[in-house]
């Protein structure tokens, strides 16, 4: 039996990584969607198979789960609306892509899990805190 296949998007971020470093550890063979195929192959290494869009991936490869935790990266400029746009649509359209190429393919895996922005707001009480809570 093959080693089980999983593609992520994300790749290099800084969840990713550690996402890479236990599917290596777990034997898997790992496809990564990037924006810069280049650069991550010169970060992830060799192994990891780097391409630029899911369509890139052959029909025959074998996929059992996809890890999706693409998109622009949360730190930096102010969350203006344009900001936004800009970081809900790396997130939703990327997630529409995958499941687009997903829905297309023969064999579908057998789960997908997608995670976006892990936000901190400093040490709190029982109050609520959001985008506009001073730090």
């Amino acid at each position: 039996m093959s080693a089980p296949g999983v593609l992520l998007t994300g790749a290099t971020g800084f969840i990713g990584g550690h996402v890479i470093r236990r599917m290596r550890e777990r034997g898997a063979q790992v496809w990564a969607v990037v924006r810069d195929v280049d650069a991550a192959r010169e970060q992830l290494g060799m192994d990891v198979r780097a391409v630029a869009s899911p369509g890139e991936i052959p029909p025959d490869a074998r996929i059992d789960a996809i890890i999706n935790l693409a998109g622009a990266p949360a730190i930096g400029p102010p969350w203006s609306r344009g900001r936004r746009k800009v970081l809900i649509d790396s997130r939703v359209k990327t997630t529409e892509k995958v499941l687009e190429w997903c829905a297309a393919r023969g064999r579908r895996p057998a789960v997908i899990v997608s995670a976006s922005v892990i936000g901190f707001y400093g040490p709190g009480t029982d109050d609520w805190f959001d985008e506009s809570s001073p730090l």
